[in-house]
C-alpha cells in the first residue's frame, strides 16, 4: 500500500452536500415589510416570485443599474448610489466602506463612517445583502469627497475597492473551486447603459477587473443571507438584556440548520450595540471542528473579536481579534469524545474562564450538528463544562426532514429532557429558546462539506504569514499563493532517535531544537511498537499538528516511548509515544502543552535523522524556547488533498508540472491503469445522503 492510500483509510465514500454550518439565508422576502422596494426591469414575472415555496426565488440585485449615474468607476474602486429599499449582493472579495446613508447587511445595521470592513463572499456561501435603510432625512454634512460622486442625491452611497487576495487564484491548484470567486455570471450580466453624451450607448462593464460583482440579473443556483425574523428578535432581545452575568450562549441544532449564521447575527448585534468597543469584545468558542469558520482545519477554538464579521469566514482570516486553536485531528467528536471534550474544557478554561477580564464579556457557542444518541450526552457535558445562561435550539419541519414529526418530538423530549436535568444537577437557571432553523435543499448548494473542508485545508496552507500586521488592523488582510508545495523544498528538521534511558537523555535533549517524538491520535488499532515500515507509511505525506511540550513533562511522556526492531537500527527512528500517555498529559487548565500549528510532513530521512516537513507558519516554531519546551508530532486523520501530490496546472507554469511529475517520479500516488488479479478501480458514489445529515 501507497503512503498516500494510508491516510486515505477513513476516507467516506459518499458526498452529504452541506452537511454543517454553511452561512444559509431563508427563503422569504419579506423579513423587512415596512420597506418599499423599487421594481427592477431585470427581475422575473411576480408569478416566478410569489410561486411554491419548494421553488427557490432567484437571488438578484434590486437596483437598477445605470452607468455614471448611480454606477460610478475610478479605478480600482466602484461607487454605488442607493435609494431607500434598494439592494446590492455581491459575490467575491472586497472592501466595504459606507459613504452616507447606512445599509442594513445580515439583520444589523450599518452606519456611515471611515470603518472598512473587510468582506469574502464566495458562491459557497450564502451572500450578504447590503440593504439601503436610509432616507432623505440623514442627518449632517457630507465632506466634499462624498458631495463630489454623483450629481444625483442618493440616500446611500456606498464604496468597494478591490481586494484580491489570491484566494481568487485556488482553482489554479484545485479545479474544484475554480468559479468560487469569479465565474461565467460575468456573461449573463446585461450591457450598462451609459447615459453620458459621448455617442456610446452600449458601454459593457467588465467586472473581471475587479475582485467583486454585483448579481444584476435573477440566479437561481445562489443564497442570499436574509435572517427570519425570530432570529431578528432573538438578536435584539440578546443585545437588549442587562444582567450582572455576561450571558453564555450554547446555539445546538442539526446540521444546514443555520448556526453559524445565527451566531455572526448576534456577534454583530452585541458589537453594533457597543459601537465596537476595543476593549470589550465578544468570545466565540467554536466548537465544530468539521466544518468550523474560526478555526483551522478539524480543530477547536476560541476567538475575541471586536470588529464585525460580514459574509464568510472561510480562512479564519478576520481582522478584529484573537484566535487561540486545539487540534482534534478528526472531522467529528463521535472519533474520540474523551479527546473531544479535553479540548474543549482546555479552551474554555484557559481562555475564558480563568481569565478576570475576558470572563466579562459575552460568549456564544457553535456547536456540531450531532444531536441525537451520544450527541445528547455530548451535549450534556459541554453544559456542564460551560454552564451557559441560554441555549438556542434550532429546528424546523420542512421537505428536507425524512424522518416524522413523531419521531423528531422523540428526539426533542430526549434532547430538552436532559437539558432540563443539567439545570437541576448544576443549580442554573438555563433559558432554553427553540427557534426555526434556516435551511436549504442539499441539492441548491455549490459545495459538499467534504469540498469544504478540502478548501480550508488548502488555504491554510498557502496563507502567506504577515507577522508585521496587527490582527486588530482592520485594514489588515490577508493573502495567499496557490503555487504547488512541492515546487518548494521542504525543510528539514532534524527528529530525536528512541537510544537512551530517560536518566541519560537529560543532558541531550537540553539544547535539541528539533522534533522530539511523534504520536498516532486514537492509536489503539495499531500494532506498538511500530517498526520504520510502519511509521514511514503513516507519516510521509500526512497532516499533523505541533506541540510545544514543556520539557520535564516531555520526560515523563518519554519512558513509555518505544519502537520495534527492523531493517532500520532503533537509534534511527523517531521516538514514538503512545497516545494514551500524550492525552493523559493534555489536561486541562495544562499550560505544559502548548499547540502551535498544522505541518505536512513530505518524508523522513533516516539516514539524516531528519524530517522533511512544510511549516505555513514557521515564526511560531522559531519563538518556541527550547531550553524548556520540546516538540512533538501528532497525527490525526486530516487528508492531504490529492491536488498537492500530484497537481495539474492550468496557468503558465503548466510546463513546469509536466516537467516536475513524470509518470514514473511521481511520489505517493501511483499512476499504473494495470491493476494485479482482484484489483480495481474504487467508484465513489456521489450525492448521497443519509437520513437526518
Amino acid at each position: 500500500m501507497s503512503a498516500f492510500s494510508a491516510i486515505q483509510s477513513n476516507q467516506e465514500i459518499f458526498y452529504v452536500q452541506n452537511s454543517s454550518d454553511e452561512e444559509q439565508g431563508s427563503d422569504s422576502d419579506n423579513d423587512n415589510e415596512n420597506l418599499i422596494i423599487p421594481e427592477v426591469s431585470s427581475a422575473p414575472p411576480p408569478s416566478i416570485l410569489r410561486s411554491n415555496s419548494q421553488i427557490k426565488p432567484p437571488v438578484f440585485s434590486k437596483f437598477q443599474a445605470r452607468l455614471n449615474e448611480n454606477i460610478l468607476l475610478k479605478g480600482n474602486i466602484i461607487y454605488f448610489g442607493l435609494n431607500y429599499g434598494e439592494s446590492l449582493v455581491l459575490k467575491g472579495q472586497y472592501i466595504l466602506t459606507i459613504y452616507s446613508g447606512k445599509l442594513m447587511i445580515n439583520g444589523v445595521t450599518y452606519h456611515r463612517g471611515t470603518a472598512k470592513y473587510n468582506v469574502y463572499a464566495p458562491i459557497s456561501h450564502s451572500l450578504p445583502e447590503l440593504l439601503c435603510i436610509s432616507s432623505n432625512e440623514n442627518s449632517g454634512t457630507l465632506s466634499p469627497e462624498v458631495v463630489d460622486i454623483f450629481t444625483e442625491k442618493f440616500d446611500t452611497i456606498v464604496k468597494l475597492e478591490n481586494n484580491f487576495t489570491k484566494l481568487e487564484s485556488i482553482g489554479n491548484l484545485c479545479p474544484l473551486f475554480k468559479n468560487m470567486f469569479h465565474n461565467n455570471l460575468h456573461n449573463q450580466f446585461p450591457k450598462l447603459v451609459d447615459h453620458d453624451d459621448d455617442g456610446d450607448d452600449d458601454l459593457d462593464l467588465n467586472f473581471q477587473k475587479y475582485s467583486f460583482c454585483p448579481i444584476l440579473c435573477p440566479v437561481y443556483d445562489l443564497n442570499v443571507m436574509r435572517p427570519p425574523a425570530n432570529w431578528l428578535q432573538l438578536s435584539k432581545t440578546f443585545v437588549s438584556q442587562n444582567t450582572s452575568i455576561p450571558k453564555r450562549v450554547l446555539i445546538i441544532g442539526y446540521k444546514n440548520s443555520g448556526k453559524s449564521s445565527l451566531l455572526k447575527l448576534l456577534a454583530n448585534s452585541y458589537l453594533d450595540s457597543i459601537n465596537y468597543v476595543a476593549d470589550e469584545p465578544i468570545g466565540i468558542l467554536d466548537i465544530d471542528p468539521g466544518q468550523s469558520e474560526f478555526s483551522v482545519p478539524n480543530s477547536v477554538s476560541y476567538s475575541t473579536y471586536n470588529f464585525p464579521l460580514i459574509g464568510s469566514n472561510l480562512t479564519g482570516s478576520h481582522a478584529g481579534g484573537s484566535c487561540w486553536n486545539e487540534y482534534f485531528g478528526f472531522n467529528n467528536p463521535m472519533e474520540n469524545p474523551d479527546w473531544y471534550l479535553t479540548l474543549v474544557a482546555k479552551l474554555f478554561q484557559e481562555r475564558y474562564e480563568d481569565n478576570d477580564l475576558v470572563r466579562q464579556v459575552p460568549l456564544l457557542v457553535n456547536m456540531p450538528g450531532w444531536i441525537k444518541g451520544y450527541g445528547v450526552q455530548l451535549i450534556y457535558k459541554i453544559i456542564k463544562i460551560i454552564k451557559p445562561t441560554d441555549i438556542v435550539y434550532l429546528k424546523s419541519h420542512n421537505e428536507m426532514e425524512y424522518q416524522s414529526e413523531d419521531a423528531d418530538d422523540e428526539e426533542d423530549d430526549e434532547l430538552l429532557g436532559l437539558i432540563n436535568e443539567s439545570k437541576q444537577d448544576f443549580f442554573q437557571n438555563i433559558n432554553i429558546i427553540k427557534s426555526s432553523g434556516v435551511f436549504f435543499h442539499h441539492t441548491s448548494l455549490k459545495y459538499s462539506s467534504q469540498e469544504l473542508s478540502i478548501f480550508r485545508v488548502l488555504s491554510y496552507f498557502h496563507k502567506i504569514p504577515n507577522n508585521n500586521i496587527s490582527s486588530s488592523s482592520t485594514s489588515s488582510r490577508p493573502n495567499f499563493n496557490f503555487n504547488p508545495l512541492l515546487w518548494t523544498s521542504p525543510l528539514k528538521i532534524s527528529y530525536l532517535a528512541k537510544s537512551q534511558t530517560p536518566d541519560t537523555i537529560i543532558s541531550t535533549i537540553s539544547e535539541f531544537k528539533g522534533i522530539c517524538g511523534v504520536t498516532v491520535f486514537n492509536d489503539d488499532e495499531l500494532s506498538q511498537p511500530l517498526n520504520s515500515t510502519e511509521i514511514s507509511t503513516i507519516f510521509d505525506c500526512s497532516i499533523v499538528g505541533i506541540y510545544a511540550v514543556e520539557t520535564n513533562q516531555y520526560l515523563n511522556i518519554y519512558q513509555s516511548s518505544s519502537v520495534n526492531k527492523s531493517s532500520v537500527p532503533e537509534t534511527q527512528l523517531p521516538v514514538f509515544i503512545p497516545f494514551s500517555k500524550f492525552q493523559e498529559e493534555f489536561g486541562p487548565r495544562s499550560n505544559t502543552i502548548q499547540f502551535l500549528g498544522l505541518g505536512i510532513i513530505h518524508s523522513i530521512n533516516y539516514k539524516t535523522k531528519t524530517f522533511n516537513i512544510y511549516l505555513p507558519d514557521l515564526e511560531s516554531i522559531k519563538s518556541v524556547n527550547f531550553s524548556e519546551y520540546k516538540i512533538i508530532l501528532g497525527r490525526g486523520r486530516t487528508s492531504v488533498p490529492i491536488w498537492e501530490l500530484y497537481p495539474k496546472s492550468e496557468d503558465n507554469n503548466k510546463k513546469r508540472s509536466e516537467k516536475l511529475f513524470k509518470h514514473e517520479k511521481v511520489p505517493f500516488i501511483s499512476l499504473n491503469d494495470k491493476f494485479g488479479k482482484g484489483g480495481k478501480i474504487l467508484k465513489v458514489r456521489r450525492n448521497i445522503i443519509r437520513r437526518r445529515q
